[in-house]
């Protein structure tokens, strides 16, 4: 999410969609031996275990 300053700046735009975070998550956690536990979409955030 945009925070701070960077809102005046930033737009939704200049985010990876919820789908582009899942994907990349899914690809660090098949790195590390990790995998997704819990995720936000409208924070497009995603918890890694």
């Amino acid at each position: 999410m945009c925070v701070g300053s960077s809102r005046e700046r930033l737009t939704l735009d200049n985010m990876p969609s919820f789908n582009e975070v899942i994907s990349f998550a899914e690809k660090i956690g098949d790195a590390c031996g990790r995998k997704i536990v819990n995720d936000s979409e409208i924070s497009r955030v995603v918890l890694l275990e």
